[in-house]
């Protein structure tokens, strides 16, 4: 009986456990909305190795992640939970010039991130409740 309920307990505890770190190099290379099938690639622009690249750094419950999009500087602070939840907050933005649709746009979304999941080297974040997501594909 006694190694039944820990068998429980230990699944139970693995089930609620978070996937790990999101710590790394991550680059932005799409925008999905589930409920109208829409696809926002990001653009050749940015295909460079700074931009819509984002670094993420933390102990598997808090870190930040930081990076540049065509003109601006963005630096954010994540918490990770139970069943791969993550919330997000602002740290800092430093917007040079006119605030570039690929930044309004990934500032607005990690600010509603709901969840997130990892698949070999692609990291996907879910927000506005999971109807949406940001695809990140891990770089060296």
């Amino acid at each position: 009986m006694i190694k039944t309920v820990l068998l429980f307990f230990s699944l139970v505890t693995v089930w609620f456990q978070t996937t790990g770190t999101l710590t790394g190099k991550w680059k932005l290379t799409q925008y999905t909305d589930f409920k109208t099938g829409k696809i926002d690639s990001i653009p050749a622009k940015c295909d460079d190795q700074k931009n819509m690249v984002f670094n993420f750094s933390d102990n598997q419950k808090e870190g930040t992640l930081g990076g540049q999009t065509i003109s601006n500087s963005l630096t954010f602070q994540y918490s990770l939970s139970a069943k791969n939840k993550i919330t997000t907050s602002l740290l800092l933005s430093a917007k040079v010039g006119d605030f570039e649709k690929f930044a309004q746009m990934f500032e607005g979304a990690i600010e509603k991130a709901t969840t997130y999941k990892i698949d070999g080297n692609t990291l996907i974040i879910y927000y506005d409740n999971d109807t949406k997501c940001m695809l990140f594909i891990k770089q060296k």
